[in-house]
């Protein structure tokens, strides 16, 4: 699973890094084999090194490793994206992929919605058989 960087923008006022895109279907293939790729390790360890005020949303799980991302859409509105990897109580870990957005289109409120999303999951994604335990590929 590779994705591509757009070569041209798609929209002038923010990067092309920002305007790739990805599925949340895709984002999960990815996490899932993210421990098998060589040379992972490092980008798994930064991954669970997130700052304080990133870690809503998948950052609530004890031991998630997630990279998220957001920006205005065109209407204005935030869209809050997060994937990664989860613990799960056998010792797996669980691909997952988040989007949110909030009625009020603000990046704090989309900020709550994504940690309401994870709190209603939590039990289903931590009960779940995920991927690849440590050195297990």
């Amino acid at each position: 699973m590779t994705t591509t960087v757009p070569a041209e923008k798609r929209r002038a006022e923010f990067s092309t890094f920002g305007q790739t895109t990805w599925t949340l279907d895709d984002q999960a293939t990815f996490a899932s084999g993210l421990r098998c790729i060589s040379g992972s390790d490092p980008v798994l360890d930064a991954m669970g090194q997130v700052s304080a005020d990133q870690s809503y949303g998948l950052g609530r799980f004890d031991g998630a490793r997630f990279k998220g991302g957001w920006g205005p859409g065109e209407d204005g509105t935030y869209l809050l994206r997060q994937f990664g990897l989860i613990p799960a109580h056998d010792g797996t870990m669980v691909p997952v992929a988040v989007a949110a957005t909030a009625t009020d289109g603000s990046y704090q409120s989309a900020q709550g919605v994504l940690d309401q999303v994870v709190e209603s999951v939590r039990d289903t994604v931590t009960g779940a058989h995920g991927v690849a335990a440590d050195g297990d590929c």
